[in-house]
């Protein structure tokens, strides 16, 4: 699963997205793992945060956010996996 981006980490998200790259890619290239991106999910259509679905420490999702990752999540699960 893709690292989130969140408010806390918002200085680090360059880089987040990066690593997201690399784990896709060594994911592709191994039979055995998927790669989930969630990204797109948590975040606005210009690409911002969504900040309403953290909890107050910018950090963590709160429901709403935990919701959004489940609907991108259990469908891969329980169709492709």
């Amino acid at each position: 699963v893709s690292v989130a981006p969140t408010p806390a980490r918002e200085k680090t998200w360059e880089q987040a997205q990066k690593c997201n790259g690399l784990i896709k890619e060594y994911c592709d290239a191994e039979s055995y793992l998927h790669f989930i991106d969630c990204t797109d999910a948590l975040l606005n259509g210009d690409k911002s945060l969504k900040r309403e679905i953290y909890k107050g420490d910018n950090l963590h999702f709160n429901e709403k956010g935990y919701e959004i990752w489940k609907s991108v999540i259990a469908p891969i699960l329980t169709s492709e996996l």
